[in-house]
């Protein structure tokens, strides 16, 4: 958006013969292209953390902090839960992820919890996840997962990565 408007204002800068105009937001023009190839050109290093059969203080806070954004997207949430496995997920070794399941049986896992952290909260995070990620799971023997979702913003999150809603109001999908 700013390139398209900083190229607009150059155009205008030269044709009406401002020449301040021209270079300051030929300037921008250019910083710009630099920044957008720069990003362009960086890639992600996305990985897996297993959890700790036991909450770590770590995760314990980390679900403390993010609380409220994580009951309105999974109100049934709860750390106590026995039997639960997962994977932190990291970005360049940073955690931005959590994702927690449970078994429902031998080839079926519930997931209990699919969250990302705002500054993270978009589709690259998801495709990752759902594709290489997975595997994770599949090593396990987990052919298909489901979950249940309330919120339309996550359900439509669940369409695009191929979850399908079922008469019960679940969301499964093969993986």
């Amino acid at each position: 958006i700013n390139l398209f408007g900083a190229s607009t204002f150059a155009t205008y800068g030269v044709l009406i013969q401002a020449w301040p105009v021209l270079c300051l937001n030929g300037f921008i023009v250019l910083t710009d292209i630099y920044h957008l190839v720069k990003m362009s050109r960086t890639s992600a290093f996305y990985s897996l953390l297993p959890l700790n059969a036991q909450p770590s203080p770590y995760l314990n806070r980390f679900v403390e902090y993010y609380g409220e954004d994580i009951g309105r997207i999974f109100p049934n949430f709860s750390l106590a839960k026995d039997g639960v496995e997962g994977w932190w997920i990291l970005r360049d070794m940073q955690p931005i992820g959590l994702f927690v399941f449970h078994r429902e049986s031998d080839t079926e896992g519930f997931v209990d919890i699919d969250f990302v952290t705002p500054a993270f909260r978009n589709m690259k995070t998801a495709n990752w996840f759902f594709s290489e990620g997975l595997e994770q799971l599949r090593a396990q023997g987990i052919t298909r997962l489901a979950t249940q979702s309330t919120n339309e913003v996550h359900q439509k999150y669940l369409r695009k990565l191929g979850f399908r809603e079922d008469s019960s109001g679940r969301y499964a999908r093969t993986i």
